[in-house]
């Protein structure tokens, strides 16, 4: 004869699922409100971005605006090509003494401090000099030094009276970028 088996009963069966219940539906409700809300900002970033995409491409459509991109683009390549790697400090250096020289003014002494420019790998050296001579000279002198062949920017100039007679003393802060 077969054997029945005995109905086993769990001792979770027995349990009420109510409070099990009502903190799934919790967990379920508080995640639905959390993606609603999370999408509904992303749709309003998202049309954010389609219309500034939008006036971008408007831009474009505008006449000639091929060509100034075209212009802009070849200046960015153009600046780049213009910054020499580190060792071009020495040439910059030499290119300013050879100016002073052309203009019969000496460079008794310098000082340059090299920083890092943030986020790039662009070194931005600042160069520290005095220079005494005519006002035709100096005048001179800072147009060769700003003529020159390198991106070179005139930060600061001090005036103030030479030691001799029709003579005025300078100092000059100019700034170099290197790769």
């Amino acid at each position: 004869m077969i054997g029945r088996v005995p109905a086993v009963e769990s001792e979770w069966i027995k349990k009420p699922l109510g409070p099990f219940l009502a903190i799934l539906l919790v967990i379920i409700a508080g995640n639905a409100v959390f993606s609603i809300t999370e999408i509904s900002r992303q749709s309003d970033e998202i049309l954010s971005i389609q219309e500034r995409i939008a006036v971008l491409k408007q831009g474009l459509k505008r006449p000639g605006a091929g060509q100034r991109l075209e212009r802009v683009t070849s200046g960015v390549e153009t600046f780049k090509a213009r910054i020499p790697d580190h060792k071009g400090l020495t040439e910059v250096l030499n290119d300013i003494f050879r100016a002073a020289r052309k203009n019969a003014l000496q460079i008794p002494t310098g000082d340059y401090d090299p920083i890092t420019v943030k986020e790039t790998d662009i070194s931005k050296y600042t160069i520290k000099f005095p220079v005494e001579g005519t006002y035709r000279q100096i005048k001179r002198f800072i147009y060769d030094i700003e003529v020159l062949p390198h991106i070179l920017a005139v930060e600061e100039i001090t005036f103030s009276s030479g030691k001799g007679e029709g003579t005025i003393a300078l100092n000059i802060k100019v700034s170099t970028y290197f790769l």
